[in-house]
């Protein structure tokens, strides 16, 4: 069961004067995570493997993290203001 796994930890909090949450609840939810986990297995062994290949493989895909704007150099510029061009020469030739 490599393809999904999930961590549950147990945590003990301080008694409160209104609300306690006690390790009895915990160790509900920790069984509820245990049945979800084994539902979502369940359900991913259904899927045919052709497309289980395309969802492992997108598992491991990375994705570039956002940069910080920063000003735009002449180049953009440049692109920019073709797109535009572009975009309206589209528009007056009705396409």
């Amino acid at each position: 069961m490599e393809h999904l796994e999930f961590h549950s930890s147990k945590f003990y909090f301080k008694r409160t004067q209104r609300r306690e949450l006690t390790l009895f609840i915990l160790e509900k939810l920790d069984g509820l995570v245990g049945e979800v986990g084994r539902r979502i297995e369940e359900f991913y062994c259904q899927i045919p493997l052709e497309v289980r290949g395309h969802l492992d493989r997108l598992k491991r895909v990375t994705y570039p993290q956002p940069m910080e704007p920063g000003p735009i150099t002449d180049a953009e510029k440049k692109r920019i203001m073709e797109d535009v061009e572009r975009f309206f020469k589209k528009r007056r030739e009705g396409g």
